[in-house]
């Protein structure tokens, strides 16, 4: 072998920053006439095993993970240790990076110099296709071994080293589909690889070339015998042997000097953002790829951007951790979290300063669609996105700004292969949807609530609208169209508080609560009790105060023993009192108490509270009613009706729900200012449907109701008072939210003049907003119309209802998020509102008469 002339064309090769230029080497040097071309993996027509990655970006991820292996099993065969020896090697990726880095800590304070010399990434040649090369000082291969680990397929290297990622044998040929020149269809010159042997690895040597640099090119060429495309490398066509090249000194490589480990060299690679990989590019998919990646990686950019040309990644979870200064107060926080057959988890949590009180640019960071990463080994396995925090879990305003990590490395192996296939998204089985179930319901906790309705003011100043004649036009234009009317009126009879106790209310002190803990005392009975299909309540008594579990300086925390049969998931922190709700597992066996200990705990004052509480799942007994009833009651003092609309009214019972098709009878008198209909006995309530026929108010005849069977009589007199229209309770009507053009850029995405309304969850409408800047309301104030105000107010109030009408169209339509950071239902209904708009204004003259 001529070892000159193959390392002329080597340093050719690695010169070559496209396929083309790799192209032009090959067909042109001598050499290449005497090299053999063989199957990748050694399987003809092998283009339907490699071609199996979707997206380039996680072919690349594979590439960079593969490295970290070799990084590892470097030092593990330093050692002297076969990786896979259970007894001596690592028995995890983090034990691993313990023993052979001094863990995160360590890494962090060298972070940058030790990725320049581990592990590299850079881009050169064309902007709109860059040739990547991925460098790393691994354990490298001696030149023969390059065709039984790089170029192999379907072989169980890493499969029983439990301290890599690498298991299915793949990450070497995975980025083989995006590469290369995509105009060539018979032939395209993919991907140069370039290894040498560690020589800190002490072991015998099989081949007189161990120690020598091995390398070949991988191409893709379609077999018109088969009429299929076919994946090969280059050997010597006589030894069928690697290339290689002696060592003699390292080989450089622009700022590198490469002398052992590997070089991969990916030609024109199909990069979804092709741009500048150090600014909004490749860096921030790698981030939310690994989000905690093990080791640091080093990104340099050769070709010709303006600005940074190189950055270290250490993962998105660690580069949140170094920007403390843009978070809100209080966070980020570790939060336990029961996640069913998962396991209970720690959550890390991430919120954001409001962009209208941060005075950092959060940019790039409300722009990203991923928001919750379950990561294992520092690798993402599933991610949910912004919209389903905004939507499944009803945090419109906050989503935005929230940022969730679950590691679950330590998971069951045989768990973690059911949970996923490949390294792209969950399964969607039992134990995944059950998981993201308990995270919902953490997310639902009243705290989450509260920062969302801390975010929502601060998104737009003025929160609600607070004309009362306005709200009350509403209710009554809601009121005349009974579709809408019975879906928002209100479920049962409430009680309404009078001014004098709703003024005590207001008149009551804050609380106010030790900066200590003084007690961890349990509210209520011991057990608890969980019907089946249901859950329970768990209160502590603690007198702390509100900013425990945020505050700086002595902060609390919260946790639970870990439990088989019962899920814990922390519910609020309100007046000195730590709740938490406990469901049952599938698992659970009826009529066994099981006990669970609660810690609080304030680690800086080593002060650690615990209480045990017991828990019994006791089965669901069905509702049986009475063939003949012992009572009928009206629960309240008096029933409010307003005029001209309709309530219901609940009477609650014993009896059976067949009672009256079988012995009972009822009775209710025929009045002329109201009327009774719609009545329905379910699960011992008795409802009826009582509608005001009359506008005269004050207090009212008692409506009489009679209800007998063959043993008993029951006469019930229900007090009446008819009140004023669109008084509460009447309507639940979403809250109109009022958003003016100062406040545009304070939500999230921002408003422009285009955007007549929003709906800020598909989950449940519990709020419209409308943009009272819009073009809509501009064009309105153009027209000659007797009074702008009235005009301006009919708009709102046409808006809003027809922003009613689309939600109910669209709030169950199904539509791919093909990779939008938003719920494509918005643009749905934002295009179907401005619509709607036009036509109103119109038709504006007429709606005013």
């Amino acid at each position: 072998m001529d070892y000159e002339r193959n390392r002329e064309i080597l340093l050719k090769l690695l010169l070559a920053s496209n396929s083309e230029e790799t192209e032009a080497i090959i067909t042109n040097e001598e050499l290449f006439q005497h090299v053999k071309w063989v199957s990748y993996g050694r399987i003809d027509n092998n283009a339907g095993i490699i071609d199996q990655m979707l997206e380039p970006e996680n072919a690349l991820i594979e590439k960079i993970t593969n490295s970290i292996d070799a990084i590892l099993m470097r030092r593990c065969l330093e050692e002297g240790i076969d990786p896979m020896n259970r007894e001596k090697a690592p028995r995890s990726m983090l034990e691993a990076i313990n023993r052979y880095f001094g863990g995160k800590e360590k890494i962090r304070e060298k972070r940058s110099e030790m990725a320049k010399e581990l592990l590299r990434l850079s881009a050169e040649g064309k902007k709109e296709r860059p040739t990547i090369t991925v460098i790393d000082r691994g354990e490298g291969q001696t030149p023969e071994n390059i065709k039984e680990t790089i170029l192999s397929l379907h072989k169980n290297i890493k499969e029983k080293i439990p301290f890599v990622y690498g298991t299915y044998n793949k990450g070497g040929s995975s980025t083989l589909g995006f590469t290369g020149n995509p105009g060539k269809y018979d032939i395209s010159y993919l991907q140069l690889v370039l290894c040498r042997r560690a020589p800190t690895i002490k072991e015998q040597r099989q081949f007189d070339n161990d120690e020598h640099f091995g390398f070949t090119v991988v191409r893709k060429r379609f077999d018109n015998l088969s009429c299929k495309f076919t994946y090969e490398y280059f050997v010597d066509s006589s030894s069928e042997r690697i290339l290689s090249v002696p060592f003699e000194k390292p080989i450089e490589m622009g700022d590198y000097k490469f002398s052992d480990g590997c070089v991969i060299k990916l030609y024109d690679y199909q990069l979804k953002i092709p741009g500048n990989i150090v600014f909004r590019g490749l860096n921030e998919i790698i981030e939310k790829k690994i989000p905690d990646s093990p080791l640091p990686i080093y990104l340099s950019e050769l070709r010709d951007y303006k600005g940074d040309r190189d950055y270290t990644i250490f993962g998105l979870r660690e580069k949140l951790e170094r920007r403390r200064q843009i978070m809100h107060k209080g966070y980020p926080q570790k939060l336990p979290v029961d996640l069913g057959a998962i396991g209970k988890r720690d959550v890390n949590l991430f919120v954001l300063e409001h962009k209208t009180s941060c005075k950092e640019e959060l940019g790039t960071y409300l722009l990203q669609k991923e928001r919750v990463f379950f990561i294992r080994d520092g690798l993402v396995l599933n991610t949910e996105n912004l919209s389903w925090i905004r939507n499944d879990c009803d945090l419109p305003d906050l989503a935005p700004y929230l940022f969730l990590f679950i590691d679950i490395s330590n998971i069951n192996p045989a768990l973690a292969q059911m949970l996923h296939s490949g390294r792209e998204k969950f399964k969607n089985n039992e134990t995944t949807r059950l998981a993201l179930q308990r995270l919902q319901l953490f997310l639902e906790s009243e705290t989450f609530k509260e920062l969302n309705d801390v975010y929502g003011r601060l998104s737009a100043g003025d929160t609600t609208i607070d004309d009362k004649n306005l709200k009350r036009q509403l209710m009554k234009d809601i009121g005349k169209q009974p579709e809408l009317r019975e879906i928002f009126e209100l479920g049962e009879d409430l009680l309404i508080k009078d001014e004098e106790q709703g003024e005590k209310e207001r008149e009551k002190p804050p609380f106010e609560g030790s900066h200590i803990p003084t007690k961890f005392e349990l509210v209520g009975q011991d057990p608890k009790e969980i019907e089946e299909r249901s859950f329970c309540k768990v209160t502590f008594e603690t007198e702390a105060e509100e900013q425990l579990f945020v505050r700086e300086i002595d902060r609390g925390e919260y946790d639970w023993s870990k439990s088989d049969r019962f899920y814990v998931t922390m519910q609020s922190f309100r007046q000195g009192k730590l709740s938490f709700r406990v469901d049952h597992s599938e698992m659970a066996p009826f009529n066994t108490e099981e006990k669970i200990n609660f810690f609080l705990k304030i680690p800086s004052k080593s002060i650690v509270f615990n209480k045990e509480v017991g828990f019994i799942l006791r089965p669901k007994i069905p509702y049986v009613g009475k063939e003949y009833p012992t009572f009928f009651k009206f629960s309240r003092k008096i029933f409010k009706l307003p005029v001209e609309s309709e309530r219901k009214l609940n009477i609650y019972t014993d009896a059976s729900n067949d009672y009256f098709d079988k012995k009972g009878e009822i009775e209710i008198e025929e009045r002329k200012d109201i009327s009774c209909d719609k009545i329905r006995l379910k699960d011992g309530i008795l409802g009826i449907r009582v509608k005001c026929l009359t506008k005269k108010q004050g207090e009212a005849k008692d409506l009489h109701i009679a209800i007998s069977d063959s043993y008993n009589k029951f006469d019930i007199d229900i007090p009446i008072e008819i009140i004023p229209p669109g008084t509460n309770p009447d309507l639940k009507l979403p809250e109109p939210i009022r958003v003016w053009r100062d406040e545009w850029q304070n939500d999230q995405p921002p408003w422009h003049e285009n955007i007549i309304a929003r709906i800020p969850s598909w989950k449940e409408l519990k709020k419209i907003k409308i943009n009272m800047d819009s073009k809509a309301f501009e064009d309105l104030r153009k027209q000659i119309v007797t009074d702008k105000n009235i005009a301006r107010d009919v708009l709102l109030r046409q808006i809003f209802i027809g922003s009613i009408w689309h939600f109910l169209e669209f709030k169950d339509l199904s539509l791919e998020q093909n990779g939008m950071d938003r719920d494509p239902r918005d643009e749905v209904f934002e295009r179907a509102i401005r619509a709607t708009t036009k036509y109103i204004l119109q038709k504006i003259k007429n709606l005013i008469r």
